[in-house]
């Protein structure tokens, strides 16, 4: 989002794009260099790699202050691999995040994450939780790149109660589930399931089915639940305490997302209001400066105020 600054039209303030000050131009990432040939290894970590093809070889890089042995320190200039450090930007503000105890969620693009709010109207059913979602980018600065984050505020609730519940259980059947905790292993050789659509269930058990040739896996229900979408909330708020409260939560949802003013009414000032929010946020939880997960825990800087964009 983009305001004009300047009456001269060269000056435009990026009204959530933030400035990331890096420590260097280039950055020490340990990585692995193997022969394209090689067998490919199936290995889990519990830190975030990135593969790159070099020539012959396969280089892939450890975002992790710990690395395994087999990696040897690979220097990377930013502006060389600008999506390996947004990644890496990316990376370190979940970590930061994680360590104030936010729930992240990383994507194909950016990530997002929400802390509770203690603002449920229903907190045995559901709890609302606020946050940011971010995208770190690279724009080419006067002489040299700038890099920074796109900020930008962001609500969602999850329900408190399981698939063990029989109003969720009901819901459930024939949708997607999601996984409450860790989610459960197909074998050795594959990532956690999180998700799968519910094909039935008793009180206690279920099967559900996952991924293109639809496997079943039987799940235990008091480690599953529904994933809590605005409008499944509100329906299962309908059928459980009536017409009335239903409303009263939707009002409140929309108020804490700032759609709405505290009169009912469309907030005119929305963009402000949620940009001041991830201000508090920023400031409230100290996520002004975080490091970048490699062995030299390098810190960075976000900035105070948006980037002002010159043309």
């Amino acid at each position: 989002m983009f305001t004009r600054i300047s009456t001269q039209g060269t000056m435009r303030l990026a009204i959530n794009w933030f400035r990331i000050s890096l420590p260097s131009s280039s950055l020490e990432i340990p990585a692995e260099r193997l022969p394209l040939a090689a067998e490919p290894r199936l290995v889990r970590y519990q830190h975030r790699t990135l593969s790159r093809q070099d020539n012959d070889r396969l280089i892939i890089y450890h975002f992790t202050e710990t690395p395994p042995p087999s990696t040897t320190p690979h220097y990377v200039a930013a502006k060389d691999d600008p999506s390996l450090i947004n990644l890496l930007i990316e990376d370190g503000f979940s970590q930061s995040l994680r360590a104030k105890h936010f729930r992240v969620r990383t994507g194909y693009v950016g990530a997002e994450g929400h802390c509770p709010t203690g603002r449920s109207i229903i907190p045995e059913l559901y709890e609302f939780l606020k946050g940011i979602s971010y995208r770190a980018f690279m724009i080419w600065g006067h002489t040299s790149p700038e890099w920074g984050l796109i900020l930008n505020f962001s609500t969602t609730q999850r329900f408190i109660v399981s698939l063990e519940d029989h109003y969720i259980r009901e819901r459930a059947l024939g949708e997607r589930v999601i996984a409450i905790g860790e989610g459960i292993r197909m074998d050795d050789q594959r990532k956690p399931v999180f998700s799968g659509i519910l094909c039935q269930a008793d009180s206690q058990k279920g099967v559900i089915s996952v991924g293109k040739n639809r496997t079943q896996l039987t799940i235990d229900l008091g480690q599953w639940t529904l994933p809590c979408r605005r409008d499944t909330l509100l329906a299962l708020i309908r059928d459980r305490y009536g017409e009335q409260r239903a409303l009263t939560v939707s009002r409140q949802l929309q108020q804490d997302s700032f759609v709405t003013a505290s009169n009912g009414r469309m907030n005119s000032t929305l963009a402000k209001d949620q940009l001041d929010e991830v201000g508090r946020i920023i400031r409230k939880h100290g996520l002004s400066t975080f490091t970048l997960p490699i062995p030299s825990r390098p810190p960075v800087m976000l900035s105070a105020t948006p980037m002002i964009l010159e043309h």
